[in-house]
């Protein structure tokens, strides 16, 4: 998951993983994201079921969660059998 920072001020970006079970899983916890950069937040391969939902949040400088100050891209292989 590739997440860019779209805005023209320093954000940060807090996220989890809302499993199909239940259980939810933090994978960010504001981390800081400089304008105009960005970062991988899951380097490692995943295992997701169908029905499991990645939330990302992004917060201004104040620490307000605000929209429109993320971009993300996820790559992903589907496998059956």
């Amino acid at each position: 998951m590739h997440i860019t920072n779209i805005s023209d001020t320093d954000v940060s970006v807090s996220g989890n993983v809302l499993y199909a079970t239940g259980n939810t899983a933090v994978i960010a916890n504001r981390l800081p994201l400089p304008s105009g950069s960005s970062f991988e937040l899951l380097e490692i391969p995943q295992v997701f079921q169908p029905n499991d939902i990645v939330n990302l949040q992004g917060f201004n400088t104040a620490g307000t969660a605000t929209s429109n100050l993320l971009q993300a891209i996820y790559s992903y292989e589907t496998f059956t059998g």
